[in-house]
């Protein structure tokens, strides 16, 4: 479920959503050796390659083992590395590293991205650098 975004913008994601959902089956190859799970939420990525690191609000499309697909109204640089603080169920926060491996402009300002996960680090096992720069929203 996709949260936090007004009903206008909501619509342009899910219309987004619904193209790339249409695209040939040779268009969606699976690039990623491990396979994907479908998984629609709104998550934050930091950019670490940027002074300041902004947040950037993506929305996720599918998730695998080695790697996350999503789609983005800022269009990240191929190799721009990104943190993404993750909270699972009865678990510690976990802030992944991942390194865009794809991007495609889709449609209406959108921009479709892969990112393959570099590494996963508990937040209290995580450098004070990297829990400061997902902590500063």
């Amino acid at each position: 479920m996709i949260t936090g975004i007004s009903a206008e913008q909501f619509a342009v994601v899910a219309e987004v959503m619904q193209h790339l959902d249409r695209s040939p089956p040779s268009a969606r190859a699976n690039r990623r050796k491990a396979q994907r799970i479908d998984v629609r939420t709104t998550m934050s990525a930091f950019l670490l390659n940027h002074e300041n690191h902004p947040s950037v609000r993506i929305f996720t499309r599918n998730i695998s083992t080695s790697g996350l697909g999503f789609v983005s109204r800022r269009p990240f640089k191929l190799g721009e590395s990104i943190a993404i603080p993750l909270k699972w169920p009865n678990d510690e926060r976990k802030i992944i590293v991942a390194k865009i491996t794809f991007v495609r402009y889709v449609r209406r300002g959108m921009y479709e991205m892969g990112a393959e996960f570099q590494q996963a680090v508990r937040e209290s096992d995580a450098p004070a650098a990297l829990r400061q720069i997902v902590h500063q929203r």
